[in-house]
This record gives structure tokens, C-alpha cells and sequence, in this order.
């Protein structure tokens, strides 16, 4: 990123599947100041696994759809919680949060996408306790990454 280090409060990456690698984790605590958190959003892996053959793709992309009905496939890193969490450690981070966001009560299960009710069905569950976004918090040591333990990191 262009931007010089210790620069952000906070960096945000919401469906961030295209860049969730390690060297972008790095990137985004270099430009984090000490204490800074960072934000990441991304689709579940479970989600995404059991729509891969109905898409006809592989497991380190995704297909979008453009304006004009053309489909174009692009990257995409998705973890488990804890692949997640290990991922954000590795990369230097010292204080981790995961969670998994089901659309239950906020999305009628009418509204919900024909992919996450083809997901919810190879998983024998209902659509609406599909959980569709993991979301990571993970906080830069206000100590500089160097002077850390290195027992520290997972």
C-alpha cells in the first residue's frame, strides 16, 4: 500500500477474500499505528465449499457477475475461524477476535440467494443458520513487532 508505516487508526477490508493472504495481513499492520485494529470481513469457507461445484469453480476463486452478464473469476482466500485466527497471528497481530455472522433474523428466508440455499441444503440445515461471513478484529501490539516473543506467534 502506498502509504507511509504507522499511518491508520484502523484499516477496514470488507469481503476482503481477494487480498486475505499473509503478505497483505503484513501490509495492513505495517501501516496500522501501535494499537490500531483492523477489520476484516469475508465469506465462510464452509459457504463457499459447498457451492463450488454448482459454480464450476475452483477452491482459491470466486465468479462475480458484471453489469453485462459477463462472469469473471477472481481469487478468493477464505479460512475457518480458527485458520482465520492463526493467520492474523502469524502476520504479527497480538489480539485476535472471530466471530461467524448467520443472516437468521436479520434476512427472511424468502430473500435469501439461490447460493445460499443450494449451501444450506448439501449441509441438510436451514438456509437462515447458514452462517455466510466470518469477520475477524485484530489488534496491532502497541509494542513494536521485533521486541515480541517469538513464542508468542502460533
Amino acid at each position: 500500500m502506498p502509504f507511509k508505516a504507522n499511518t491508520f487508526e484502523g484499516v477496514f477490508s470488507f469481503i476482503g477474500d481477494s487480498y486475505a493472504l499473509r503478505e497483505a495481513f503484513q501490509e495492513v499492520l505495517r501501516v496500522l499505528k501501535p494499537s490500531g485494529f483492523f477489520l476484516v470481513t469475508l465469506p465462510t469457507k464452509i459457504w463457499r465449499q459447498n457451492l463450488t461445484s454448482f459454480l464450476q469453480i475452483r477452491e482459491n476463486e470466486t465468479v462475480f457477475t458484471t453489469g453485462d452478464g459477463k462472469q469473471v473469476k477472481v481469487p478468493s482466500f477464505l479460512y475457518s475461524s480458527d485458520g482465520l485466527e492463526r493467520a492474523l497471528l502469524a502476520s504479527g497481530f497480538r489480539e485476535v477476535t472471530i466471530g461467524e455472522w448467520k443472516p437468521d433474523k436479520l434476512i427472511r428466508k424468502k430473500d435469501l440467494s439461490k447460493h445460499v440455499k443450494i449451501a444450506a441444503k448439501n449441509l441438510s440445515m436451514p438456509p437462515e443458520e447458514l452462517p455466510l461471513i466470518t469477520y475477524a478484529i485484530a489488534v496491532k501490539s502497541s509494542q513494536s513487532v521485533e521486541n515480541q516473543p517469538s513464542d508468542l506467534v502460533k
